[in-house]
């Protein structure tokens, strides 16, 4: 089966703290997150800065192994690395730890899509290269041999052979596209608390 991978390393500073740890409808986004991908996945590991998330990590998600940071400040695309590394699954399903929405569905849908690809991406305007599906060799691959350092995770994806799924595909997995809801400040998890959704849905 796939590995999950979700990215809780990032420095939160418009939201004032790590957001992976804030709670929303009771327990730690995290949380919600995990339960999303847990259906698709034998092993789970979440992406950290430091120890002090390692910690925390392990708290709210015991079965989890947090994978820290190899080297510090360059953004997701470290996280990203050091989870493809580490991962056992050939697949390897990537989410960011903000997203309380996050559907299982949405996988499935990416998980068939994939195919004979490197990766699935998600694109609703942009391409969301934090909510995809990758193919690890591949993808580690591009990392490693890459001469001129990887920047980004979209740098990652513009040398893979990837599949681009556009808003109308996705709404066949995602109808109201809640799974791309991220919380940035603490003003917008306030506003998820609101909505009549229930967290991560199966729809199945």
């Amino acid at each position: 089966m796939p590995t999950a991978l979700i990215l809780a390393g990032g420095e939160s500073h418009r939201f004032g703290g790590p957001k992976a740890f804030a709670e929303f409808r009771g327990r730690p986004m995290l949380a919600w997150v995990a339960a999303a991908l847990a259906p698709l996945a034998d092993e789970t590991l979440v992406a950290v800065a430091d120890s002090d998330q390692e910690e925390r990590v392990r708290h709210v998600l015991p079965g989890a192994t947090p994978v820290r940071d190899a080297r510090p400040g360059r953004g997701p695309v470290e996280g990203l690395a050091r989870g493809l590394k580490t991962a056992r699954g050939e697949v390897v399903l990537v989410a960011p730890c903000d997203a309380p929405f996050l559907r299982t569905s949405l996988y499935e849908l990416l998980l068939v899509r994939l195919e004979a690809h490197d990766a699935v991406v998600p694109r609703i305007e942009v391409p969301d290269p934090l909510r995809a599906v990758y193919r690890r060799k591949a993808a580690l691959r591009v990392l490693e041999a890459s001469r001129a350092r990887i920047p980004s995770p979209i740098a990652l994806v513009d040398r893979l052979d990837a599949v681009l799924l556009p808003a109308e595909d996705l709404r066949a997995a995602d109808p109201d596209l809640s799974s791309f809801l991220d919380v940035n400040r603490a003003e917008d998890l306030e506003a998820l608390e609101t909505r009549g959704d229930r967290g991560p849905v199966r729809d199945r």
